[in-house]
């Protein structure tokens, strides 16, 4: 394995635990500071919802992580030498432990790209969410306004009328 993919497995390694710890944090202050009263009404219930969605996502980051550095540290180097053999000896393929391997580290990656599924369809669903959240907020805003100048206009009318 060459430097530079160790260099930079560490670096997205370190990003992504980075970013899940920053984003679980900020979610971790939204659920404190929301918590369970009811005074915040619909927004609470959103924001909590939104605060636990983006807390599975940074668990997933976690594992994704996990994944990669168990990857770059246990798995890259023996699978190399299987394939250095196989290079040399095709036969070499075959044997139940290179056979194993080779199951295993297709395995494993598949369970990686599963769970970077996951969290791309979460973030998905999350985004989702927030333009499914604004758009009723902004029919309330509007329902609101157009509430308030009808009271003003009707005010407006009747100190018209009594002028009159």
């Amino acid at each position: 394995m060459f430097w530079s993919q160790i260099v930079f497995g560490v670096f997205l390694v370190i990003v992504l635990l980075g970013l899940a710890g920053f984003y679980a944090w900020r979610q971790i202050l939204v659920l404190r500071r929301v918590g369970a009263g009811e005074a915040w009404g619909e927004e609470g219930i959103y924001l909590r919802r939104q605060a636990w969605r983006r807390l599975v996502g940074s668990a997933l980051m976690v594992l994704l992580a996990v994944l990669l550095a168990g990857a770059l540290l246990f798995l890259e180097g023996p699978v190399q030498q299987l394939a250095d053999r196989v290079d040399i000896d095709p036969q070499a393929a075959e044997e139940p432990e290179q056979k194993a391997l080779g199951n295993f580290y297709g395995y494993y990656w598949i369970a990686f790209l599963l769970l970077l599924l996951g969290l791309v369809v979460l973030a998905g669903f999350d985004l989702w969410a927030v333009r499914r959240f604004g758009l009723r907020e902004m029919r309330r805003i509007q329902n609101d306004r157009r509430a308030m100048i009808a009271r003003q206009s009707a005010l407006l009318r009747q100190r018209r009328e009594q002028q009159e």
